[in-house]
């Protein structure tokens, strides 16, 4: 049956939009059933064919990345690149959201895209015509293994339905689960899927739990960001703070239970405060998506959000790409309302002071939350400065010993994802793996 057909033909026949709605979401359930039955077939004769070529030749692996600041897997490519087996290579392309871009800030964004992984010597292709603004799908690069950034807002040559069918498809989150929301796992991306490797059991058991269709396996084989945490004596320089500001400015808390950022409330402020601290080392780490977020919602204009960041860098350290463990490593305290890199940081054993927003709804899930109740939480100002005071003034870390003694429980350092993960392809590939 032709569901996509089906969602176009029959959807006028229901009296509300809920309705059309939810129909034509169960047409589309419907039809990514059919394709990924087809995809499992395809799936042995890809590895069939992945086989074949390892024997004579290194497999191609594409890394498709969008935005910088999201690159998570240096100890992969790493890995990948001093092997035999495979030949890594990043794609550099956009998302949707990027694409409505003026044509000078599009081609920004890949110069410091291009700049960044040339500083690394790694190799790169374009895989987005900025001319054209459209995405360039990636068949014609030949790959044999393909590793997507993220599942959302990508064109649709570039999904994991599409890509699926010639090449393995891959993927980690660029940031670490810590609330288990259904965009972790519940979307058209994870199901074409052929491997989505994980933290640990326990958010694989809660995905294959509530992915109930997909191509693939759900593996926890750690994240490669934490290779580069090792378990030794936690290094700091005095009075060096992260201030790590989140996007999320939602008024619709139905609509989007996410609503992380704090910064309506709390970005300015903490700026001033900054500026009347020079004694403090300062540094500011931004989500990717702040500064226009907060143009396109209209909280500053672009030129007041440009002087925003304009005294951060001329007050301290700015930090916009994925290189912060050096940062990360000479703190002594990161302030945030961020939920992307809260595991990587917990991981160096330091402070952190946790902003919450009186609007976010969801909550970590276990066994996150031991890690969470690690945090000093501030519900306002107030309560941050209180606690400011306490950890960098007074030098009072009450919850030292307890961070200590949660982050070995957790085991999340010393796992050597990339290496796992290599190690999986290698076996999945050679039919060594019962998937």
């Amino acid at each position: 049956m032709n569901y996509s057909f089906l969602s176009f033909l029959l959807a006028w026949l229901f009296p509300t939009k809920e309705y059309r709605a939810q129909f034509r979401t169960l047409c589309k359930q419907s039809n990514d059933i059919r394709l990924i039955n087809r995809r499992k077939k395809k799936y042995i004769k890809l590895k069939d064919k992945l086989s074949k070529k390892l024997k004579k030749e290194p497999l191609k692996v594409l890394f498709l990345v969008n935005e910088i600041a999201k690159w998570k897997a240096q100890s992969l490519y790493d890995l990948m690149d001093k092997s035999k087996e495979f030949e890594p290579i990043i794609a550099l392309t956009l998302d949707k959201l990027q694409a409505k871009m003026s044509f000078e800030d599009k081609s920004k964004v890949f110069d410091n895209n291009k700049v960044f992984f040339d500083k690394k010597n790694m190799r790169t292709i374009i895989a987005f015509d900025i001319k054209k603004n459209q995405s360039i799908d990636l068949q014609i690069f030949n790959p044999d293994i393909v590793f997507l950034q993220q599942p959302w807002s990508l064109y649709d040559n570039q999904m994991t339905k599409q890509v699926s069918k010639y090449a393995l498809t891959c993927y980690f989150p660029y940031y670490l689960q810590n609330y288990g929301a259904e965009y972790e796992y519940n979307q058209s991306f994870h199901k074409f899927l052929h491997k989505y490797y994980i933290l640990n059991e326990k958010w694989a058991d809660l995905y294959n739990k509530e992915l109930k269709y997909k191509i693939g396996s759900i593996l926890p084989l750690g994240h490669p960001i934490l290779d580069a945490y090792k378990d030794k004596e936690i290094k700091q320089e005095n009075n060096c703070v992260i201030y790590a500001p989140h996007y999320s400015i939602f008024n619709n808390i139905d609509e989007n239970p996410v609503n992380f950022s704090t910064f309506k409330q709390t970005g300015v402020p903490i700026l001033e405060f900054a500026k009347k601290h020079p004694e403090i080392q300062w540094i500011f780490k931004p989500h990717p998506k702040l500064k226009n977020y907060i143009i396109q919602i209209g909280l500053m204009t672009e030129n007041e959000i440009n002087n925003y960041y304009n005294e951060w860098e001329s007050i301290g350290i700015a930090c916009y790409d994925c290189d912060y463990k050096k940062l990360f490593d000479k703190s002594k305290l990161m302030i945030t309302d961020c939920c992307s890199f809260l595991t990587e940081y917990f991981a160096t054993g330091k402070p952190l002071i946790h902003l919450i927003s009186p609007k976010r709804k969801i909550t970590p899930m276990p066994p996150m939350s031991e890690m969470f109740d690690c945090f000093y939480k501030a519900n306002d100002l107030k309560e941050m400065f209180m606690l400011f005071d306490k950890l960098i003034i007074n030098n009072d870390d009450p919850m030292k010993e307890k961070r200590v003694n949660v982050l070995k429980k957790l085991n999340l350092l010393g796992n050597n994802a990339a290496q796992n993960i290599v190690d999986d392809l290698i076996k999945t590939i050679k039919g060594e793996n019962n998937d």
